[in-house]
Order: C-alpha cells, then sequence, then structure tokens
C-alpha cells in the first residue's frame, strides 16, 4: 500500500524499497499516484483502490493498471472503453460486505461477477472487501466474512482458483485460499 505518498514516507523511495524485497504489487488511490509509480520506472502491478473516473479509463488502461470495480454501470464503462483502446483491462471486484462505503452491495454482487466473468476485454484478477471493525467487532468481522465467503462459493471455482482474494482491515490484509 502506497498510496497518499506511501502514508507521507515518499512512494518513489518506500516502492523501490520495497521492490527490492521481492514485493511485486502495489496499492494506490487514483491514477495520478499509479502513473507517478509509472514515472519512477515500477513496471510492478498497481491495484487503484478507488474508482476510476470515466474520463481516467484510457490512460489507466494505456498504463496497465488494475482496476477496482464498484459498480456494474462502472464495468461497462470500462468495457466500453476497453474495446475502443484494444486494450486488456484487468478488474478487480470490490464487495461492500456492511461497511457501507465502497463496493458493490453484497446482494448485487452476483450480476457483477457475471458480467466481468462474461466480458470478452477483462482479466478478472480478483476480489476484495474491507473488515469495518475488525479490530473492535468480533461478531460483526464474523458476519462480514461469511457474507463474503458465500459470495465466493457462486464463482465458479476455475475461475477462483485464479483470482486474487482477500480482505482490508484495520490490522492489515487477511487473504483466503483460492478453495474458499
Amino acid at each position: 500500500m502506497v498510496k497518499a505518498n506511501a502514508y507521507g514516507h515518499g512512494m518513489p523511495e518506500v516502492a523501490t524499497r520495497l521492490l527490492q524485497a521481492g514485493v511485486d504489487c502495489f496499492a494506490v488511490a487514483n491514477v495520478a499516484e499509479a502513473a507517478k509509480l509509472r514515472e519512477v520506472g515500477h513496471d510492478a502491478d498497481i491495484l487503484l483502490l478507488s474508482p476510476t473516473l470515466p474520463g481516467e479509463l484510457p490512460r489507466a488502461l494505456a498504463l496497465g493498471l488494475d482496476l477496482t470495480l464498484n459498480s456494474l454501470d462502472e464495468a461497462r464503462a470500462l468495457a466500453a472503453a476497453a474495446a475502443k483502446s484494444g486494450l486488456k483491462a484487468k478488474v478487480h471486484v470490490k464487495v461492500d460486505t456492511g461497511m457501507g462505503r465502497a463496493g458493490i452491495w453484497h446482494e448485487q454482487a452476483a450480476e457483477l461477477f457475471a458480467f466481468v466473468q462474461a466480458a470478452h476485454g477483462f482479466e478478472w484478477r480478483g476480489v476484495y472487501t474491507h473488515f469495518s471493525d475488525a479490530d473492535s467487532d468480533a461478531a460483526f468481522t464474523a458476519a462480514q466474512r461469511t457474507i463474503f465467503l458465500k459470495l465466493l462459493e457462486g464463482i465458479p471455482a476455475s475461475v477462483r482458483a485464479g483470482l486474487m482474494i482477500h480482505a482490508d482491515n484495520s490490522a492489515g490484509l487477511e487473504s483466503f485460499s483460492a478453495s474458499t
């Protein structure tokens, strides 16, 4: 996670050290941060955590970024931009399992999953959620985890096996196995 100038520590310097340590994927908030990371010579995977504005889609595709999809409308706009550019869009789906801030609401996620899986211009790379109170509300976090795992069961095992599946929480990232 190197968004917000690596939380004030200097994104170019932190990213360089992380690459030297073997990190091969970064996360940033927006296209401008990703472009800066590319400008300093880093070609690792870069996940945009925030929605990509429609006017930024061509640049995001040209930079080879992994884009977060939070809605079916975003997916449709990205599919059109990818078709126009002739580039494949690398995508991750963010599911809102109760935080209420970003991601497709869990009750609508299956429709977005189906769209992403069927889209010819997409390379589906991941699914994630955010456990909003992991350090203070174990029961709510357990409920979020149950919702998320149930949704993952709806993704064919052959597709799920190739996805990065994780959850963000205040304590860090929680990964789920492909067999989840």
